[in-house]
């Protein structure tokens, strides 16, 4: 699907309006990187979003939570989920309709250890075509 008036179509997480974070600031697009709040990291290729803290949730702080669109081969939906269920940092699953066919949360102590978790143990499992990957932010 094409994008109408230059406007870019994707998530609701993902648009470029201001949101509060935890701590209650307001976050604007003004005060994403040098190259926006879309751009990839230049050391992992990860994408930022806007949203929340990063709470642990047993109450602690100082985890990397993120969100992993996935883009799966037709006919292994059902083995790829059960085989990404069990990888120790990933939450909850969600089958979506669009352009990805699953939205998969996760968690890990660093963001090396996210990337870790998605290059190495996500993007390994047969039947997995693409991913992308929006780090949570607390601005």
């Amino acid at each position: 699907m094409t994008p109408r008036s230059g406007r870019r179509s994707g998530p609701l997480w993902s648009t470029r309006s201001p949101t509060i974070s935890a701590s209650g600031r307001t976050a604007s697009p003004s005060s994403a990187g040098p190259d926006g709040p879309d751009a990839p990291h230049p050391a992992c290729g990860l994408r930022s979003a806007w949203g929340g803290g990063t709470m642990h949730p047993k109450g602690g702080r100082g985890m990397v939570r993120g969100y992993v669109l996935v883009r799966l081969v037709p006919g292994f939906e059902a083995n790829v989920i059960s085989q990404i269920s069990v990888i120790p940092g990933v939450g909850d699953i969600f089958m979506v309709f669009g352009r990805w066919d699953a939205l998969v949360r996760v968690e890990a102590k660093t963001l090396h250890a996210l990337s870790r978790l998605v290059v190495s143990q996500i993007r390994g499992v047969q039947g997995v075509q693409a991913t992308e990957t929006l780090v949570q932010a607390e601005l």
